[in-house]
């Protein structure tokens, strides 16, 4: 990760030496888009189907998936009518959150709970076109996302009784294509708005250390595991035959709305 920063650092710097009258600033953006989280809503539907073939007993949960994030990061860029401009972020996705509960006839239950956080670092190179009155600019370009996921699980059985608690991760580099406007309010301030298409954004190897009551029972990965009742979540050691690999997929439309503060 170190080495990633200072060779974009360089990148900057070098791009800023190349750039004469060089404008530089910050920026502040909203995004909106749904990242796939289905594999959490097909365990939910599991545990409905168990609950119906299990007289006396019931399921109670649901699964959420946020739509709104946000980045904030600064941008350099010439300052010709065409011209050149790159832009380094940090940023927060949508969480994907679920509570399933299975409750037995006997009063015990099995409580599991996924919050998966998602951030992430932008990278962008874009070619900007300005209007002869400087009102307006029209950008297109590329970069690409490191995307930085982590899962908070845990597993609450009071018939075991036992604990289960993991933080599963996993780090990939998507790239992206872009394009949008800026309205500028005034000569240091503008509104960017714009869209960014994510490619092969699927993260689907997310592993984690596995901790029962405690203690310490291994690297497991997230899987989908084929039961009776259908495709739940689950950890386990590697891939069995009959499983599928539990994913979150980014990829799509992402919209953005951002501020532009110009301090030069």
């Amino acid at each position: 990760m170190k080495n990633k920063t200072a060779v974009l650092a360089l990148l900057v710097l070098i791009f800023t030496a190349s750039v004469s009258h060089a404008r530089w600033g910050t920026e502040f953006a909203g995004a909106a888009w749904q990242m796939d989280g289905q594999g959490l809503e097909r365990s939910e539907a599991t545990y409905k189907t168990w609950a119906s073939n299990n007289a006396g007993s019931r399921f109670e949960g649901y699964v959420e998936r946020r739509k709104v994030g946000g980045s904030a990061g600064f941008f350099v860029e010439g300052n010709s009518r065409v011209r050149l401009g790159f832009g380094l972020g940090f940023g927060a996705m949508p969480e994907v959150y679920a509570e399933l509960h299975q409750v037995f006839a006997n009063a015990t239950y099995k409580n599991t709970s996924v919050r998966a956080k998602t951030m992430y670092i932008p990278a962008d190179l874009y070619l900007k076109f300005t209007s002869k009155s400087g009102g307006f600019s029209f950008f297109g370009g590329g970069g690409a996302d490191y995307i930085m996921v982590s899962n908070k699980y845990e597993v609450i059985n009071t018939n075991t009784p036992q604990v289960d608690r993991a933080t599963l991760t996993q780090k990939k580099i998507v790239p992206h294509a872009q394009a949008g406007f800026e309205f500028f309010l005034a000569k240091w301030l503008s509104i960017n708005v714009g869209a960014k298409a994510m490619f092969g954004a699927v993260l689907d190897n997310m592993t984690g250390d596995l901790k029962r009551d405690g203690v310490s029972i291994g690297k497991k990965r997230m899987v989908m595991q084929d039961t009776t009742d259908g495709m739940k979540l689950n950890l386990r050691s590697s891939l069995g035959a009959n499983d599928l690999k539990y994913k979150y997929d980014y990829s799509g439309l992402r919209a953005n709305v951002g501020l532009r503060v110009y301090f030069k």
